[in-house]
């Protein structure tokens, strides 16, 4: 990391000085490409945390999302200016043993796809979601998991395992990307989705725009005079005609709390009462 941020800082250097010659303007942001730390390919002989956020207590690779979001910044570059990836798909393993499922088992290269029911790539074993998803539920007998040490869903049926960034992982990032101040967050890729589960975990962590559920609280009040004229005819054995008027006079006040659906075309609070709940 001692490199990377001798790369960063020079190339920082390197865009400003670029600028200041051509007047083209800066950096608008930087894609950080925070997954691909294991796959089968680069680690045969153990599971890993695919896509982590934080280290853990990895000791063999420590590379993690968080590690990179503070090199840029100490490189120097803006929170503003940094967009998180998020990974839509993840990386199966075979496993040795199948009673050892935790991550860093021993394990043996990319799990096989024919045998498991979904396609995995055979080289570096990488899979979509909404593969994953298809092999957790037709493995109801499986073992799924959730680690927070380093921000990653995994799951083992038989002897394959896969690492990946399921509900939980993601919204745990995008709360990470949103308190960091950062710019956003992207997908790679939204095809690897399925039935919008992790695109709809993603917004419902940070809602765009403005926060979540903004509350709000008003005062109506209505002061008047009211009245109604009406003439009612009845036909049968006799009929009767006549006029009603009624005059109403008061006042009302009515406080109530409001809550913003973030649907309203209207910025919170302005005229949030049309969009109550």
């Amino acid at each position: 990391m001692t490199k990377l941020g001798s790369l960063l800082t020079e190339w920082s250097a390197a865009v400003k000085h670029e600028s200041d010659l051509t007047g083209n303007g800066r950096l608008d942001w930087i894609n950080l490409v925070a997954y691909d730390f294991y796959d089968p390919a680069l680690s045969r002989n153990a599971t890993g945390p695919f896509a982590t956020l934080y280290g853990g207590n990895d000791t063999i690779i420590p590379l993690y999302g968080d590690l990179g979001v503070e090199a840029w910044i100490q490189a120097p570059v803006a929170a503003q200016q940094i967009v998180l990836g998020l990974p839509f798909y993840g990386a199966a393993w075979l496993l040795v043993d199948a009673t050892k499922t935790e991550i860093f088992a021993p394990a043996n290269g990319p799990a096989d796809g024919h045998a498991a029911g979904v396609y995995i790539d055979p080289i570096n074993g990488t899979i979509l979601y909404n593969q994953i998803k298809y092999f957790i539920e037709t493995h109801p007998e499986g073992n799924e998991k959730y680690s927070a040490d380093y921000v990653l869903d995994y799951f083992s049926a038989e002897k394959t395992w896969i690492g990946y960034n399921g509900i939980k992982s993601i919204t745990a990032k995008v709360t990470y990307a949103r308190d960091k101040t950062l710019l956003g967050y992207y997908a790679w890729h939204v095809g690897g989705d399925r039935d919008r589960t992790l695109s709809g975990a993603a917004s419902g962590a940070w809602p765009i725009p403005g926060p979540e559920r903004d509350t709000a609280t008003g005062t109506s009040t209505s002061t008047g005079t009211a009245t109604a004229t009406a003439t009612s005819t009845a036909s049968g054995v006799g009929t009767v005609t006549g006029t009603v008027t009624s005059a109403i006079t008061g006042t009302n006040t009515n406080k109530h709390t409001f809550i913003c659906t973030n649907t309203c075309p209207a910025p919170a609070p302005a005229r949030c009462e049309n969009y109550q709940q």
